[in-house]
């Protein structure tokens, strides 16, 4: 949907750096509306990967915002806006910033970005945000899941009466809810390809409720279809890709059936005592992609799964680094939902728009 204006994330703490239109800074005339946009697209990021580091392209940066891209950031690098985290060496193509702290604590509110130039841009950065990522997602997937993001409607009042009533959330949570609420309603849909085979939206950081409550297709009710049990799954398979470290049959198969019967997590919960089911699954993943501390749950899951326990710390130390076991299931899981699930779907409807949340496909109920 092409509007007039982009809309933006707008941290209040900018205010005593930009007074009017424009800034002088080395004697060039740097515009708000540039800087904005930049903040912005980083704070989005922030909001829907929880990461605060940025890879910023100069050539991608000289194609937004003209050859006097690095007085921009040279401007919030000078301001203590913008962190360089990392700086560029041989073999690396681009810095690695962070936004300050600041900024991410700063109040939000929203600003229409009416500039001609990077209203005209628009279709850059989609291609841009499409090509640029190393996603195992197939091409022509990815260019009809961002199509039918187009197609989903929120009930916008309600969704913001659900967001309200949910005490719980913090104020970063709210805010990036808030503003994927009004980036849907108003057709402005962020959309990331990351190197892991995520694809984020709006809709993946939308509470549940919201999603099932206030979402439709086409102004038609939604339905969900989810694989149970999914991390579980994929890990049965990169235990079959790396047979280099053992396994127990026998745990293997109680393991595999857990999983193929989608009881895997109540089966931890009624062993463990614990009766809050999302509370062991998260416990459980702390186990395949952080550093296997020990707690009660990595003690009753190397009790129950010895060989799949040591699978686990074997290959992340082979591997060296703690997070490739969550890197390769994401990937393997992505693979599988998009390159096979959704590419039959698109096959033999042509016709039928959905969107995703990882391992979760909506389309409409009839």
């Amino acid at each position: 949907m092409n509007k007039d204006y982009l809309l933006h994330h707008y941290p209040t703490y900018l205010d005593r750096y930009f007074s009017g239109k424009t800034i002088k800074f080395r004697d060039q005339i740097l515009k708000r509306d540039y800087f904005v946009h930049l903040i912005s697209s980083l704070l989005t990021k922030y909001y829907y990967t929880k990461e605060n580091e940025f890879k910023l392209n100069a050539t991608i940066l000289r194609e937004t915002y003209g050859k006097w891209y690095n007085y921009y950031m040279e401007y919030l690098v000078h301001n203590g806006i913008l962190i360089v985290y990392k700086n560029h060496q041989r073999g690396r193509r681009s810095r690695i910033y962070q936004l300050s702290i600041s900024i991410l604590t700063s109040p939000v509110s929203r600003y229409l970005n009416g500039d001609e130039i990077l209203l005209k841009k628009r279709k850059k950065w989609t291609d841009y945000n499409l090509k640029s990522s190393e996603s195992p997602i197939c091409m022509e997937i990815r260019q009809r899941l961002i199509e039918d993001l187009y197609s989903v409607q929120i009930q916008y009042d309600k969704a913001c009466f659900e967001l309200l009533s949910k005490e719980h959330l913090s104020r970063v949570e709210l805010e990036r809810n808030n503003f994927a609420v009004e980036c849907i309603r108003e057709g402005e849909i962020y959309f990331h390809f990351d190197d892991y085979g995520r694809f984020h939206t709006p809709f993946t950081i939308l509470p549940k409720n919201i999603r099932n409550k206030c979402l439709t297709i086409e102004n038609n009710d939604i339905t969900e279809i989810d694989i149970p049990n999914s991390q579980p799954l994929f890990l049965l398979k990169l235990i079959q890709m790396n047979r280099h470290i053992p396994v127990e049959d026998v745990e293997y198969e109680l393991f595999s059936e857990l999983v193929r019967d989608g009881v895997f997590y109540k089966h931890l919960s009624k062993i463990s005592g614990n009766k809050n089911v999302k509370e062991v699954k998260k416990n459980v993943f702390e186990i395949f992609f952080g550093h296997n501390n020990q707690n009660s749950t990595s003690r009753l899951f190397s009790g129950f799964f010895p060989s799949i326990f040591n699978f686990l710390r074997v290959i992340k130390r082979e591997r060296g680094d703690y997070r490739w076991v969550s890197h390769q299931l994401q990937r393997l899981e992505s693979d599988f939902i998009f390159n096979k699930v959704i590419k039959k779907i698109y096959s033999r409807d042509p016709n039928i728009k959905l969107f995703t949340v990882h391992d979760s496909i909506f389309c409409r109920k009839d």
